[in-house]
């Protein structure tokens, strides 16, 4: 593969590209360009396309042969939710990028995991404005077909999610924006790719969808889940704020939610080492789906 191929399959992976953009990017003619992707598609034949609808070229699949190394890196050292593991992967990324070249430069996507070619799918559906049809099965639900214009990739520490809107060929929720688990997403089609429209969202999410900086509530953490969150560098996440720690060593913070039951989960896991300060509609909400959930432990479903 050229040199100029590879930049351009590299920057397919962010973006569909016209011939007049590549053509001034690489300081060739049209021509030129075309005759680069005739002579590359001789070797993986039908890899990348002239879509005449967007008037731009694509991948021809959302699962493209082969996934550049330096792509890789930066697509899954995104994902990883270990900011230390990331910094690892921003360091080998700038490693590859300073490289002019690398014996082997491309990775069969073939080879890689399911849940990778998955996460592949919908980066590339994602940067190249690709709407879906995605089987998927949530959480004790039937598998439904959605419908979905996917817009932002995100990642706890254990699961990646596809957030994005509902498409108008649904049957309800139309517009409507959800999160769906990756490991729940049996398959994934392309619909219809859109013109001159940008998908993705440039902020950050968690597993139910972005973070919205105007929806926090105030928590006080006593001292035990205080130093955890303070060893796990937990402050530094996106839906976490440090407020002030008190010389007892309790911490007051923010926690930026969209559904209370991420409340719920949170103040569970460390009850009653951390409490809702001063929110009294959201604490009557959470308190009492703890209590109910105690109970359902407790008594099973025979409780009322």
């Amino acid at each position: 593969m050229t040199n100029r191929m590879e930049k351009i399959y590299e920057e397919l992976y962010n973006k569909v590209l016209s011939k007049a953009y590549l053509a001034k990017k690489h300081e060739v003619s049209t021509k030129t360009i075309e005759n680069t992707i005739i002579s590359y598609s001789k070797e993986f034949p039908d890899d990348v396309i002239y879509d005449t609808k967007i008037a731009a070229y694509r991948f021809k699949s959302l699962l493209p042969l082969y996934i550049p190394y330096k792509v890789f890196f930066t697509l899954f050292g995104n994902s990883v939710a270990n900011k230390i593991i990331k910094q690892d992967f921003l360091i080998i990324g700038k490693i590859l990028n300073s490289q002019p070249s690398i014996s082997i430069s491309m990775i069969k996507t073939s080879s890689l995991s399911p849940l990778a070619q998955k996460l592949i799918k919908c980066t590339v559906a994602i940067n190249q404005n690709c709407i879906l049809e995605i089987d998927y099965k949530g959480h004790k639900k039937d598998k439904e077909v959605k419908f979905v214009i996917p817009q932002k990739i995100t990642s706890t520490a254990f699961s990646y999610y596809l957030y994005g809107m509902y498409d108008k060929r649904n049957k309800k929720d139309i517009g409507a924006s959800r999160s769906f688990a990756l490991t729940g997403i049996s398959s994934v089609s392309p619909i219809e790719y859109i013109k001159d429209k940008k998908f993705a969202l440039s902020g950050v999410g968690n597993a139910y969808g972005m973070i919205n900086k105007d929806k926090f509530i105030i928590l006080k953490l006593q001292t035990i889940p205080a130093s955890f969150f303070k060893r796990e560098g937990l402050f530094q996440e996106d839906n976490y704020d440090f407020i002030t720690e008190e010389p007892d060593g309790t911490i007051m913070m923010k926690m930026y939610y969209n559904y209370s039951n991420e409340v719920v989960s949170l103040l569970q896991k460390w009850m009653p080492l951390i409490s809702i300060q001063d929110e009294p509609i959201i604490t009557k909400e959470v308190y009492n789906k703890i209590s109910e959930n105690y109970n359902q432990l407790l008594y099973g479903d025979n409780n009322e």
